[in-house]
Parts: C-alpha cells; structure tokens; sequence
C-alpha cells in the first residue's frame, strides 16, 4: 500500500495467505527451513515485488549484519534457490546454523547448504511486524 504524502511511503498489508514469514531465531537445525514450526505468519505482498520472485520472508530476530547493511528487525525477501553466482547474498545453513553471508568460490565449505538467495531488504523503521 502507498501511504500518501510520504517519501518512499511504502506500508506492507497485513493478511492471512500470502508469502510466508521465517524468523531465523525459530529455525530448527534438522527441520526445511519452510516447515510449518518456522512460520511466524504470512505477508500480502506480490511474489514479484523483486526479481526473481519471493519465496518467503525472512525476519532477522538475533543478530545484525552490518557488513551488508541488515539489522536486527529487517525481513529479507528470499528466492529459494541452490544456484547462487559470486558476489550473491545467500541463506546458509552449517553446522546446523543458518546465516547470511556474501559467496565466493574460496569462503564456502563443502558441507555448506544454501536455503536461498537474498534479492532484497524490507526494513521496518518503527520495529513493528509485517504479520
């Protein structure tokens, strides 16, 4: 939704259905990162808000990203996917741990699985959910 007479006004609509919320405090080690005991609500919002299209929303709940520009509160649109190129954002999970770190050929080990990759940041400068 638009808000008018604002700057970059964007307000994200609250609904049941739509693109699913992860928090990554939630996320079990042994359980798909969209299993129904990581879900944390859903968003209204056109799966092809950024390209490629959004899987699901991750919330970041414990820990900041200063390195790519992400706190704590920020729902980064995924794009789940495997194939991720050089210089990409991606979801990661080793050591039972999910994380957000920049790829390189040379910083990812070879029992590294990659939940998806990030193609954009909703932040929420009033610290209020999007559910």
């Amino acid at each position: 939704e638009l808000v008018p007479g604002t700057s970059r006004g964007i307000r994200i609509l609250k609904t049941t259905g739509g693109i699913p919320i992860v928090k990554m405090d939630r996320i079990v080690s042994h359980q798909p990162i969209l299993s129904d005991n990581h879900l944390d609500g859903t968003c209204k919002l056109d799966r092809h808000f950024f390209k490629p299209s959004i899987d699901f929303l991750l919330q970041v709940s414990h820990k900041e990203y200063p390195e790519h520009h992400i706190a704590v509160g920020d729902y980064l649109a995924i794009h789940q996917t495997q194939e991720i190129h050089s210089g990409q954002l991606a979801v990661t999970r080793l050591n039972h741990e999910i994380n957000i770190q920049r790829y390189t050929t040379d910083n990812f080990p070879q029992n590294l699985i990659i939940e998806g990759l990030v193609i954009g940041v909703i932040r929420t400068l009033n610290h209020t959910s999007l559910r």
